[in-house]
């Protein structure tokens, strides 16, 4: 059911109408969505770990809390190790979101836009469920040099993506609580970027008509900009999260 069962949960989310049976074996090669999906629509199925469904593995992981009341346990966690879960007897689902997930990108492709900034690449580091997607346009001439590094054998802070990596980790421990700090940081940067993008390319627009060699060198430090005070707020919050949460590892 591992495929099987993402093919349900995105088909469900886009065409609720549907009804589809989630233990089904054949599903639609395709459906037309409800309504229009936006970028950020896109993400938040990246972002499924099959919330508010029986599939959810924190469903029935609660505790005691100082007031006698039963609640979702602070380390309940979508994104546990065979280990962990084979210690609390909780069945595997393979969820959308993945904490093994190198990168995640949605491609935005707008036709009635020059190249340059019509085709965009939201791009996001680890587990899409604790990261910031950001912009990178079909237009820029260079990326930013920590992405450029490939950290994947061992831990290097000239590695963009072990800045997000770590914090995805890190998560793991105390998810419930963590992951509320995380989503403020990834949302409150995503959201900006989502807020500026039709004047940013407005802007663009203009200046790409102006001089295109001048422009794409804008465009690529937008670009850069954006990505590299991501990498160092993510630093910073991890350190923040070592921190904070220090007497709960």
């Amino acid at each position: 059911m591992a495929c099987k069962r993402r093919e349900w949960r995105v088909l469900s989310l886009v065409a609720p109408g549907l009804n589809l049976d989630p233990n089904g074996e054949n599903f639609p090669l395709s459906v037309k969505p409800e309504k229009k999906l936006s970028v950020k629509d896109v993400l938040a199925m990246f972002r499924d770990y099959y919330q508010g469904t029986p599939y959810d593995m924190t469903r029935d992981l609660v505790s005691k809390n100082r007031e006698g009341e039963y609640t979702k346990s602070p380390v309940a966690n979508p994104f546990m190790s065979s280990a962990t879960r084979n210690l609390l007897g909780i069945s595997r689902e393979r969820t959308i979101a993945c904490s093994r997930a190198t990168y995640v990108q949605v491609t935005q492709s707008r036709s009635w836009l020059p190249d340059a900034i019509g085709g965009v690449v939201w791009l996001g580091y680890d587990n899409p469920c604790t990261t910031p997607h950001l912009p990178f346009y079909c237009g820029i001439t260079a990326m930013p040099e920590s992405y450029m590094v490939d950290g994947r054998k061992e831990f290097s802070r000239d590695c963009a993506w072990w800045a997000f990596r770590r914090v995805s980790q890190l998560s793991y421990m105390r998810y419930q609580d963590m992951s509320k700090d995380v989503g403020e940081v990834w949302s409150k940067i995503e959201d900006n970027l989502f807020a500026g993008q039709e004047d940013f390319e407005k802007h663009m627009l203009e200046q790409l008509e102006r001089n295109e060699k001048k422009a794409k060198a804008e465009l690529t430090r937008y670009c850069i900009d954006n990505a590299e005070q991501a990498v160092e707020d993510y630093w910073q919050l991890g350190d923040q999260l070592w921190g904070k949460y220090t007497n709960y590892f």
